[in-house]
């Protein structure tokens, strides 16, 4: 964007190697969430609430990130902003018991996931890296796209 066309008053420019981090950015977000529905062995149409901490649940068009292919399409969820989640799970457990035991049981059932030694994840991350993406996590697209004779 020209210079003369923003309100910072210089040229707006998004480089090869910008593009180049934004898709390996992207790669990375999608392929880490095909690890986990493999380990997990569910589908996109099984997921049916999706939370989304952060900025990135309350301030992004959603639609615009499953059409880029930063999160797979989930047919049958519905995606629930949090807000600011870390905030707003330190003080239900700093205020309630009950929130503090369920926060325990929650913490002594995760397992960690190394995604640098992963087997999946190269597999799931060159899948990814493409818009938009794994052909299964994106259906609509790519029915969309299919050749009529």
């Amino acid at each position: 964007v020209p210079a003369e066309k923003t309100a910072i008053g210089r040229d707006i420019v998004i480089t090869q190697q910008d593009m180049a981090y934004i898709m390996d950015s992207k790669g990375a977000a999608c392929g880490a969430i095909g690890v986990l529905m493999k380990k997990c062995k569910v589908s996109i149409y099984e997921i049916k609430h999706i939370d989304l901490a952060g900025a990135f649940g309350s301030y992004t068009d959603l639609r615009n990130v499953v059409k880029f292919g930063i999160i797979p399409e989930f047919p049958n969820g519905k995606f629930h902003p949090l807000g600011n989640g870390s905030l707003s799970g330190a003080y239900a457990t700093l205020l309630s018991l009950k929130k503090r035991e369920e926060a325990r049981e929650i913490a002594d059932k995760m397992v960690y996931i190394d995604l640098l030694v992963d087997v999946d994840f190269n597999e799931e991350y060159s899948a990814a890296i493409y818009i938009p993406g794994k052909r299964e996590f994106f259906p609509s697209y790519y029915s969309s796209q299919a050749i009529t004779t």
